[in-house]
């Protein structure tokens, strides 16, 4: 008698943990399936894609990266090799592609250029080279308006400082 009812217990048991599982396991795709619609929230058809490889500190312990960039889906853009910033903006039509390329050289302040890509055609225009690190960047035609880290002591009068909004026009 015992032992049925301890056979019955683990029957019991077992029968409930499989329910607990299923369950959890339903919950898990319900949370997968509320992530990706969430990822998947800017609608904009581009023409092709932009990933970042190798990305890393551009110096030890900065909050700025350096990487390799690899465009995937046209053969129309032939990129330099360079060490290039992980940040970037389109075009409200697509047809304008900004890249932001480091230019850096031993121990001094960072500086970088901007890199106007025409996605039509794959020209590329480069800018002048700016002090400081890029924290956004957005187009508006021919003008890229930037907000940059600079650190300046004559703005910042010794503190550290210095968040500053820019545009540049390429022409």
């Amino acid at each position: 008698m015992t032992n049925l009812i301890y056979f019955t217990f683990i029957i019991l048991i077992s029968c409930n943990s499989r329910k607990v599982e299923n369950n959890f396991g339903e919950e898990q795709q319900m949370i997968r399936k509320q992530s990706i619609n969430i990822v998947q929230t800017d609608t904009t058809k581009r023409p092709f894609q932009i990933i970042f490889n190798n990305v890393s500190e551009i110096r030890m312990g900065s909050p700025y990266n350096a990487c390799d960039i690899e465009i995937l889906g046209t053969n129309k853009i032939q990129l330099p090799k360079a060490s290039w910033q992980d940040i970037y903006a389109w075009s409200d039509d697509s047809k304008t592609l900004i890249l932001v390329k480091w230019e850096i050289d031993g121990n001094n302040y960072p500086s970088f250029k901007l890199i106007k890509v025409d996605t039509e055609t794959g020209i590329i225009q480069e800018s002048i080279p700016m002090l400081g690190a890029l924290n956004s960047l957005t187009v508006e035609g021919s003008t890229v308006r930037y907000k940059k880290f600079y650190y300046n002591k004559l703005k910042s009068k010794e503190k550290l400082c210095c968040y500053v909004e820019e545009d540049y026009t390429f022409k």
